[in-house]
């Protein structure tokens, strides 16, 4: 499949209505980036963050950072897992990433403002694992999916 179609697929979202439906799709854009990139360009600043960048039929273009730690990959089966809180900073050669996660508005939208059951993020940011207030608000996601999820369920 072609970086154009799958960027087709990706516009129409009735595509989109069941698990297998995003599981096809993953399926096919991992095929796609196995052998369909230019390059795969690791970041500068925090090396676990990859960038992938796209041949001429993508414009060069590159990915957001995908975080290299939430990919598992066994024989055939991979599973990778993106978020939206990191940014590419720099130029080529030499990207890095910024973080895109204000810690003072998280304190006081989600502390002050609003206080929440739990909040959970699948690729925790150093100072939210190193300030006291942070750390006891955001938890990883596993933790939600092996523990806490029960007892919301309660």
């Amino acid at each position: 499949m072609t970086l154009l179609q799958l960027v087709e697929w990706a516009k129409t979202k009735n595509r989109f209505q069941t698990i297998d439906d995003y599981s096809s799709f993953c399926e096919e854009y991992l095929s796609f980036i196995f052998d369909g990139l230019q390059a795969v360009i690791v970041s500068q600043n925090e090396n676990h963050y990859r960038f992938f960048q796209y041949r001429e039929d993508g414009n060069f273009n590159v990915t957001r950072p995908i975080n290299s730690n939430l990919m598992i990959s066994i024989e055939d089966f991979h599973l990778a897992v993106f978020l939206n809180d990191v940014q590419r900073k720099g130029k080529e050669p030499r990207y890095g990433i910024n973080t895109t996660f204000l810690a003072g508005h998280f304190k006081g939208y989600t502390i002050k403002l609003n206080p929440l059951d739990g909040v959970y993020y699948c690729d925790l940011r150093p100072n939210m694992l190193i300030d006291d207030i942070l750390s006891s608000q955001i938890r990883s996601l596993d933790t939600l999916l092996i523990d806490d999820i029960w007892k919301f369920i309660e």
